[in-house]
C-alpha cells in the first residue's frame, strides 16, 4: 500500500491559484495511485471547522484527498512514545532561554 502525503503550511479560507493547484494535484495523483491522500498542514487554525466546510463548498476534497491538521491531530490523539507533551493550552510559547525538546521516534499509526 502506498501512502500519498502532502505538506504545506495552511489552506486559508478564499484560497487562490497555488492552494488550487495543490488540491487539484492531489486529487490527480489519489485517481492515478488508487490511493487516499492526505494533506498535512502545519499552521493552527482559529476556525478549522470552517476550512473544512469551505473545501467541500469548493469540492476542493475530491478522490480521496483529505486535510489533517497537525495541531488538530495532536490534540485528539496522544504520542505512544511517552515523548514531548502537548499542552494544547500553551503550545504557541515556550520560555525563552528553555533547552529544546528532546525528540525520539514514534508510532504515530500512519
Amino acid at each position: 500500500m502506498v501512502k500519498n502525503y502532502v505538506l504545506t503550511g495552511c489552506i486559508p479560507i478564499g484560497y487562490g491559484g497555488l492552494t488550487t493547484a495543490l488540491l487539484n494535484r492531489s486529487a490527480q495523483i489519489s485517481s492515478i495511485s488508487a490511493e487516499p491522500v492526505k494533506i498535512l498542514t502545519f499552521r493552527d487554525r482559529e476556525f478549522p471547522k470552517q476550512i473544512h466546510q469551505h473545501l467541500k463548498e469548493r469540492d476542493g476534497l475530491r478522490n480521496g484527498v483529505t486535510v489533517i491538521n497537525l495541531y488538530d491531530w495532536l490534540r485528539e490523539n496522544s504520542l505512544s512514545c511517552g515523548g514531548v507533551s502537548f499542552d494544547p493550552k500553551h503550545h504557541k510559547f515556550a520560555k525563552i532561554g528553555s533547552p529544546p525538546p528532546q525528540f525520539r521516534k514514534c508510532n504515530t499509526g500512519y
